[in-house]
């Protein structure tokens, strides 16, 4: 009977690291998604933010030449 105790506990303890083992792992991949999604977002706003300035540089331009 104890030895059964022994492999019940210790399935159970594997099964518990394991679970822990696959969040801590799931929450660093969400961490890295989260962290990639960020920077795309960041460089389309800079990306955003210059195509703003160009085309106010060409309306100004246009706009002393008329």
């Amino acid at each position: 009977m104890k030895l059964v105790l022994q492999i019940a506990l210790g399935v159970f303890l594997g099964s518990l690291t394991a679970q822990l083992v696959f969040e801590q792992w799931r929450f660093h991949q969400t961490s890295i998604a989260q962290a990639k999604n960020e920077q795309a977002r960041l460089e389309q706003e800079k990306s955003r933010q210059q195509f703003n300035e160009r085309i106010r540089s060409l309306f100004l331009k246009n706009k002393q030449t008329n």
